[in-house]
Formats: structure tokens, sequence, C-alpha cells
């Protein structure tokens, strides 16, 4: 891939918009017949003029692309700004993309300028930086337009063909996995906006359901003891009755650490802003896009969520136990009861470790918790992130 990238670098305006006019329609076939303005037909050179490509989607709604091999800074901010100003001209901006093509990588502040002045009128905005552009060229499929204008032809080709020719059987089995990926994936992003949007709502009402609940187990502890009842349990019931005090306390913690996480950036405030602003309108596109240029605030906002889903299955976990196990077979024990319930769940106690497991599940998910929700677990990841490329960069050096 940085092969691909380097080469990338090397091509002219006319050849990058060649490449975009032809691997663009591939990536989304919404985008297929664009018409190529900004080139003088049957040559590699180009013409001035906005957009170079152009189309009207199905919907009747106008799709802009402007490429540029010019690194400068605040040159993709100036050329959507034209395709706006034109857009507007032509009372067409409500609902009209505008896509970038660039063979260099801008800074994330001006693209999330231009992301702002599309949004300001009324317009979506997509960018194709280099090293994207690199990632596609790279999938098997897309092999011919490499070498067709990088003019690379790598000896792995003729290998990864052949996965493709596998049986159908195969191939279907094979499939699942990446399904449940990436409904996985989907999930995750929507509890993400869920969660950012929410936040404060969702941290207060945590922690007065996880204090309460709380006390709740700790009354429950003090009217037993009252009673003089909770002298004469055994250890595994008095551990059963501890368990969720315990439990409770530590999910107030894990929560507690989002609101005053460890990870910090000097971005991650837009990040915030930029998913909570736009919501779920074109979501997964702006988190493939967000995952290239803000990786770690992405990591980090991810486990917030992923957190608040851990302590959610805690919350669950401990309501059942307390509610089957605890109640069940101690607030109304009865010795001589005739009750399947009560006679199921006995047995169920006398025969395996349930609350013991029960305590190490609910460690691990509050542990769990607090290391994805605190940012801890994006501070690891950028550490060995950093360190990997100190190595890497040693042994470059090396040779």
């Amino acid at each position: 891939m940085i092969d691909t990238e380097y080469m990338l670098k090397r091509l002219s305006g006319g050849e990058l918009q060649r490449l975009a006019f032809e691997l663009l329609p591939r990536m989304n076939h919404e985008w297929d017949g664009l018409i190529h303005s900004g080139a003088v037909e049957g040559t590699h050179k180009t013409r001035k003029g906005t957009p170079d490509m152009w189309k009207e989607s199905d919907d009747g709604d106008l799709i802009y692309v402007q490429v540029t091999t010019d690194s400068k800074f605040g040159k993709v901010y100036e050329d959507i700004a034209k395709s706006i100003e034109q857009l507007l001209e032509l009372q067409r901006a409500e609902g009209a993309l505008c896509i970038a093509f660039v063979n260099t990588e801008p800074q994330s502040n001006e693209i999330l300028r231009c992301q702002a002045l599309c949004q300001q009128n009324g317009c979506r905005f997509e960018i194709f930086h280099n090293s994207k552009i690199a990632k596609a060229l790279d999938q098997v499929f897309n092999y011919d337009l490499r070498e067709m204008f990088l003019n690379m032809s790598p000896d792995t080709q003729k290998n990864e063909k052949v996965v493709l020719i596998t049986p159908v059987q195969k191939s279907e089995s094979t499939s699942e996995p990446q399904i449940f990926i990436f409904i996985g994936m989907i999930l995750s992003v929507i509890t993400m906006v869920i969660y950012l949007k929410y936040q404060s709502l969702i941290f207060f009402a945590g922690t007065i359901f996880f204090g309460a609940m709380a006390l709740l187990a700790m009354h429950r502890i003090y009217i037993l003891k009252k009673k003089n009842i909770f002298k004469k349990l055994d250890s595994k019931y008095k551990r059963a009755l501890w368990t969720p005090v315990f439990c409770w306390v530590g999910a107030i913690g894990a929560i507690s650490v989002t609101k005053f996480p460890v990870y910090n950036s000097e971005e991650i405030g837009l990040v915030k802003e930029q998913i909570i602003q736009n919501g779920m309108n074109g979501i997964v596109s702006r988190i493939m896009e967000l995952s290239f240029q803000n990786t770690m605030d992405l990591v980090f906002l991810f486990g917030q969520a992923l957190s608040l889903l851990f302590l959610s299955f805690l919350s669950l976990l401990l309501l059942s136990f307390e509610v089957f196990h605890t109640t069940h077979l101690i607030l109304n024990k009865k010795e001589r009861s005739k009750s399947f319930v009560f006679k199921f769940f006995g047995w169920i106690n006398k025969r395996t470790s349930f609350s013991q497991s029960l305590i190490f599940l609910n460690v691990y998910l509050i542990v769990v918790s607090i290391l994805f929700g605190s940012g801890l677990f994006a501070i690891i990841i950028q550490g060995f992130q950093n360190s990997t490329f100190s190595v890497f960069n040693q042994a470059i050096g090396l040779e």
C-alpha cells in the first residue's frame, strides 16, 4: 500500500482525473455515468472550469467531483467553495453531493471546514485522499486500474485471484462472519451516536440507577441483620448478598470515568461535535472517513459506547441475580416448600459455583468498562502504535 500511495503522488492532474472517472463508479454504483467536463477529449490534459466531473442522480440531486494534485493548504476548501457557489447560482445546492478526489493527505481542520461549509448550504461532502484511494486500488478487483494508471503489476495478483475462484459452498460459509462483523460495526456506530448525543442524560440516569440499586442491596443486608437472619446464613449466601453491593458501586465508578476520561486530544471536541451535529445522516461513510483522519479519537469514542453496552449487560446480570438467586433462595427461603422454582434454584446453588462465577464476570465487565470508558484502551493502542513506528523508522535508518 505504501508503494501505491507513492505512485499516486506522481500522477499529473489529467491522469488523476482519468483515474477518478474510472474508480469512483466502482466504489459507488450511483456515481456511474459521470460527465468528465474537466478533461480535453483523448488526452491527459485538463481544462479550467467547475466541476471536473458531474452528474445528476436518479433522485434529481447534482453530484460534483473536484480533482486536484495541489497539496497547498486550502486548495481542497477552495475547490469545494467554487462548487457550492455554482450550485447556489443554479439553486441546486440542497441535497447535492460535493466530492473531493486528491492524491495528497489534507489536514483535518481543512476537511472539517469543507464539511461545515457543505452542511451550511444543505450539501453533503465526501473526500477521497491518497491513502483511501490507494486502499481501493489495492483491492483485487481494481488491479487493472492500478496497472493502467500506476504501472504496478504485483506478483501476488495471480495468487489473490485464485482466492476468488473458490466453490460456492465455502464462500457462503466464510461470508457469515463478515455479515456479523458488519452488523456489529453498524450497531456500535449507532450506539456511539446515541451515547454522544445524550451523554449527560445517560450519565445522570445511570448514576442514579446504580446508586439506588446499591442502596437497596445494602438495605436488604441491614434488614436481614436486624432480624438476626444474616448471622445464620452460610458463607455462600452471605457472598451472594454482598456481591451486588460491590458490583453496583463498581458500576458507578465505571460510568463516572466516561464523564471525566483520561484520554484527551486537541481535535476530540471537533470530532464529537461533527458526529453529534450530523446524527445518523450518512454516519457510516463519515465514520469510515474519520477512521483515517482521527483514528485514536474514534477508538476512544467507540470505547465509551462499548463501555455503556457492557454496563447495561452488567445491570441485567445483577438484576437477574438479585431477583432469582438472592430473593428466592434467601429472603423467601422455605425449608419444606414444594415450589418447583425454589427446588430448581436450590439444586443449582448446591451443584454449581454460580455466585462465584458471577463475581468474576461482574469484575471483568467493570474492569473492561473502565478501560474503554476512560480512554486507557486508546492510550495503550496509541503507545503501541508509536513504539511500532519508532522501531520501523529505526529499521529503515539501519538499511
